[in-house]
């Protein structure tokens, strides 16, 4: 931060850093807020691009302690109990929730949610919409939820650069705009939802703005980091000169494709 020279002060209410799902369901969780994204907001990140769908207990069958179970076992005693349940417990009333905001999951000809299996699930229980365009219906559906919301200013083209600390506290964050000048945000409180760092390596199926930029942010202003090793790199990715790569949906998998080695 030494050295930059600011062009504005602006006093705003909290700021959300980041436009994807994370950053977009908690403005819509706050009374007002300014949610900040680099690209063209709803279209930019890794939200849009996601293909297979939601997990979520949604099968008369099936129930969140199916779910935690499933996510257990998968983890390899690496899962937190806590979090497995909170998020296994949450997702149907949480797909309620999407669907109230406006989106369109794919159903069946009776009218019932259309349920896929991919790995690690011994029930059908991953909603889907448009086939393998989740990510860009959610991307879609949430993106209008906010610009509706007269109470969320979404800035778009902004990059955020630092966190700035007073006292002890974060009250704040410097934004670089397009035309290079720089902006002190001050707020009560600054979220970050930018994502993860796959963009660090060579071949990702990652978008752009995953370069861990938030992470740098949080680990300069004292946040402590937990299980940076967690990165994802999508198991079936098609190999050519394309970047990001392009990927194979999991719901292949999940509907009994085989992979054939060379």
């Amino acid at each position: 931060m030494s050295g930059l020279e600011l062009d504005r002060i602006e006093y705003c209410p909290p700021i959300v850093v980041g436009g994807g799902v994370a950053g977009m369901t908690t403005a819509l969780g706050l009374p007002e807020a300014v949610l900040l994204t680099e690209g063209t907001f709803a279209h930019d990140g890794s939200t849009v691009l996601a293909q297979g769908g939601i997990a979520a207990a949604m099968d008369p069958g099936d129930s969140p302690d199916l779910h935690a179970a499933d996510s257990r076992e998968v983890a390899g005693g690496l899962a937190v109990a806590g979090p497995v349940r909170v998020l296994t417990e949450a997702a149907p009333e949480r797909i309620e929730w999407l669907e109230h905001l406006g989106m369109r999951f794919d159903r069946t000809l009776g009218g019932v949610l259309a349920l896929g299996r991919e790995a690690g699930h011994r029930k059908r229980r991953i909603v889907h919409a448009h086939g393998d365009a989740t990510g860009a219906e959610l991307a879609r559906a949430m993106g209008e939820a906010v610009r509706a919301r007269g109470s969320i200013e979404v800035i778009e083209g902004v990059t955020a650069l630092d966190l700035v600390r007073s006292r002890g506290r974060v009250v704040g964050v410097v934004v670089r705009h397009q035309d290079e000048s720089l902006t002190l945000m001050v707020a009560p409180a600054v979220i970050l939802a930018t994502g993860g760092i796959g963009r660090l390596y060579a071949r990702t199926t990652n978008p752009a703005s995953a370069y861990g930029g938030g992470v740098a942010m949080a680990a300069r202003a004292g946040a402590r980091l937990l299980d940076l090793e967690f990165v994802q790199f999508h198991p079936t990715a098609l190999a050519g000169d394309i970047d990001p790569a392009p990927l194979f949906t999991e719901a292949l998998r999940g509907e009994g494709a085989l992979l054939i080695d060379g």
